[in-house]
């Protein structure tokens, strides 16, 4: 097969795995209202507009004080979803808490923190021979909770880790859509005062530890979408 064949195949199942996500997409969005209905859940305009950003496939950055319904919006997209979905919180108690693993697990991310020159970019590649690689390739949706405590270079890392299993190095994330939930005004990341991380977060994100100083967050274009009614 020559290269521009080669080219042209690889456009063509591109442009038909386009059009069955969209499909599935929509299934996902009738799911979900009735999912939601069948609960007596309520079904705020914040709730529709996330729903609809996720059937565009937008990125979301999901943000509300406990009890507004972040932890509910999870489940029922965890329900309805249509594809397959990936669903992970920065500790071991928020990861509980949504019946999903730690976002440390599911991409082997150190536990703690960067503490070499390397690491970085050692943690990046090591996936690309590692036992996850069909489950992260295959990912069409990625939901992290508790993203407040994601440090800025970890999700920089999730990033790099899926662009390079899906062989995709131009597009945010790989191209697998992803959800951001949590609230900025709780608990920060846990970063030390002194030490090899803190003069890695120096010198790559200007000291800033919180995961929308990263790359990663600014290119990939996520839509900000705050729950602003108590459920």
């Amino acid at each position: 097969m020559t290269d521009r064949e080669e080219q042209f195949k690889r456009f063509k199942e591109q442009k038909n795995g386009a059009g069955k996500k969209a499909e599935d997409r929509q299934r996902f969005k009738e799911k979900f209202y009735e999912e939601a209905e069948k609960r007596g859940l309520e079904i705020t305009e914040d709730f529709s507009l996330a729903v609809d950003n996720l059937v565009l496939g937008n990125n979301l950055f999901i943000t509300a004080p406990a009890g507004y319904g972040k932890s509910a919006f999870i489940d029922l997209v965890r329900s309805t979803y249509v594809g397959n979905m990936g669903v992970c919180g920065s500790t071991g108690i928020a990861s509980a808490n949504i019946r999903g693993v730690t976002l440390h697990s599911m991409f082997k991310l150190p536990l703690k923190g960067i503490s070499k020159p390397t690491e970085f970019n050692e943690v990046a590649h090591s996936l690309t021979y590692g036992g996850k690689d069909k489950v992260l390739k295959n990912l069409d949706l990625l939901v992290i909770d508790e993203i407040s405590m994601v440090k800025s270079y970890h999700l920089e890392t999730v990033d790099k880790v899926l662009k390079n299993l899906r062989d995709d190095p131009f597009t945010p994330f790989g191209g697998c859509q992803v959800i951001l939930v949590g609230d900025v005004g709780q608990l920060p990341p846990v970063v030390k005062s002194t030490g090899y991380e803190n003069d890695f977060l120096k010198e790559n994100f200007n000291g800033n530890p919180f995961f929308f100083s990263c790359s990663a967050y600014r290119t990939g274009n996520f839509q900000y979408i705050e729950f602003a009614k108590k459920l």
